[in-house]
This record gives structure tokens, C-alpha cells and sequence, in this order.
């Protein structure tokens, strides 16, 4: 699956490095497996090793309190370079991410008004953060992403990380073997400072290896994903309190070079189906919606 804006749940890389032997016989399955004894997935990112992607994120949200009904329509686009750096432990994987491109554009509708919201990217396009992630694609660090802020606006938060664009990019990976047509679930449970708040984002999903596909030049396995989970979002909002309390649904289809270990493209759609409310549980209240799709491509050609 995907994880977003609160939707960017599903996306993904791996490669593997076991060597294993067929019962009965002395020839040596490839590293990564094979469908008999099952694929072993794992990220691998060598050192100066560049890799680039870009992301295309897509939602409408729509809430309606106190009779007041607003609505707005987002398209947000990154072209980053991801770049292995010398790792100091073996279990964990480091990469340099450098946004080289950003675009955000947003049409909100408010009181029978419609307009286009600005945003200043200055702080983001050309900066870089360190990020570490362990084989499975579990993140362990965004080390200096919290300077790399946007700004926007008093009714969305004001100064804001673009941590939650790059949360979950890497969908998680079997801890063991996986075989076509067999199963694993992942997890995924974080709270994080949002808007003068906290928001605590949980999500089960269930992820399959579908089969084979050739996807630019890359031989990859084609995984299917589901997933399902709650959000739960505190905060203030022009000095208002505000509480958000919902469900979480998506499905995601990704494609992984598994004998280069990476994540070649992703697509996903998610949705939430939440509750607003103003001045605490008792206050006014009222329907939000978000319906989202994402994907993520390797632009960087086969070799």
C-alpha cells in the first residue's frame, strides 16, 4: 500500500544476499531465490550508487462544518536523486536525497469561492537530507529533513516538514522467503508533531507477489498490495482546537527488480473517511474526505 499527504502509504525497493542450496542437488540458486524455494527481498543501495525518481501525488479533500462546505484539489510533483553513502552497520542502508524539483498546486473552493494557493518551495528544491533505512524498507532516519519546510498557510499548519512526502515511499518486505502467490503483512505505526498537534497514523497491510513483469528494461516481480488502518489527528488551527478520527483504505500495485533490489514504480489509490471537529469531542463537527492516487517512477535507465 501507499502512505500520502495522510495518504502516502504504498511504495518500494529490494535485492538479496543469501545463497542457497537446492535440496538434492549441488547447483546454487541465484541470490535473490527463485520461485521453487522462494524470493528473498531485500533493499540494496551501494555506495555512490545515484538513483532517480520521481513521485506524482494527486488528492481531493473535501469537509463540510457548520454548514459550511470546503473543498480542495492538490497535485504535487518531486524529482529527487537518491545517492548511497558508506554504511557504518550492516543492517542499515544510507542514502543522500536531494529534491531537484518540486511542484505544489492546490485549488481550493471556500464560501462559493474558488481560487489558486501559492506556496514558496525555496526551501526545499535543491536541498538535500540523509536518509537511512534497514534491508526490508523499514526508515530509521531523515537526518536534517526538518529544515527543509514549507509554508503552508495559518488554516494548513503554517511552517511544515516534507517528511510526510518521503514517509513510506519504501513499502516494507518479507522478513522471509515469499513464494508467487504467497502473503506477508507489515505494519506501520507512527505519531509525529502535526499542527500544533500530534498525528498518529496506523496501518496493516497485506502485500503478494502476483508474478513477472518488464517494466523500463527492468525485469521485476509484480506485488499486489492491501491495506486498511485508523488515523488520529490533534491539533490547532488558527488557534482553534481540532480533532480528526478515521479510516484508512488503499491498494497498491509495485513493481520490484528483484535481482537489483529496487523498487522501479509504484501505483496506489487510498482514502480516508474521517471526522472533524472544532473545540473538542462535544464541539461542532462534520464529514471529511480524501481521496488520493500516487505514483513513483525509476527514471533512472536499465543497465
Amino acid at each position: 500500500m501507499k502512505k500520502t499527504d495522510t495518504q502516502h502509504y504504498f511504495t518500494f525497493i529490494a535485492f538479496v544476499l543469501i545463497v542457497l542450496l537446492f535440496s538434492g542437488c549441488a547447483a546454487k540458486v541465484p541470490i535473490w531465490g527463485n520461485e521453487k524455494v522462494g524470493f528473498d527481498l531485500q533493499y540494496q543501495l551501494d555506495n555512490n550508487q545515484k538513483l532517480n525518481y520521481e513521485i506524482s501525488t494527486k488528492s481531493n479533500e473535501e469537509y463540510e462544518i457548520m454548514n459550511q462546505k470546503q473543498a480542495s484539489d492538490n497535485d504535487i510533483s518531486i524529482a529527487f536523486t537518491l545517492v548511497g553513502s558508506q554504511m557504518d552497520k550492516p543492517d542499515q542502508l544510507v542514502g543522500r536525497v536531494t529534491v531537484d524539483d518540486m511542484k505544489m498546486k492546490t485549488i481550493q473552493t471556500a464560501m462559493g469561492e474558488t481560487g489558486e494557493l501559492e506556496r514558496d518551495l525555496s526551501k526545499v528544491i535543491g536541498k538535500s537530507f540523509s536518509l537511512s533505512f534497514s534491508p526490508q524498507g523499514k526508515e530509521i532516519d531523515y537526518t536534517g529533513i526538518e529544515n527543509l519546510t514549507i509554508d503552508m498557510g495559518p488554516m494548513a499548519g503554517g511552517e511544515q516538514s516534507i517528511r510526510e512526502r518521503f514517509t513510506n515511499i519504501l513499502p516494507d518486505l518479507s522478513n522471509n522467503p515469499v513464494k508467487i502467490g504467497e502473503t506477508w503483512t507489515s505494519v506501520f505505526d507512527e505519531t509525529t508533531p502535526s499542527m500544533g498537534g500530534t498525528s498518529s497514523i496506523k496501518i496493516n497491510t497485506t502485500s503478494k507477489i502476483d508474478g513477472y513483469d518488464t517494466v523500463n528494461g527492468y525485469e521485476c516481480l509484480r506485488i499486489n498490495s492491501q491495506a486498511s488502518g485508523t488515523l488520529d489527528v490533534s491539533g490547532k488551527m488558527m488557534n482553534w482546537p481540532y480533532t480528526v478520527k478515521g479510516d484508512i483504505a488503499g491498494e497498491s500495485t509495485w513493481y520490484f527488480a528483484y535481482k537489483k533490489g529496487l523498487l522501479v514504480k509504484s501505483s496506489s489509490d487510498s482514502s480516508i473517511k474521517a471526522k472533524l471537529a472544532i473545540f473538542g469531542e462535544q464541539g461542532p463537527s462534520g464529514p471529511l474526505n480524501i481521496e488520493g492516487t500516487n505514483e513513483v517512477i525509476l527514471t533512472t535507465p536499465a543497465s
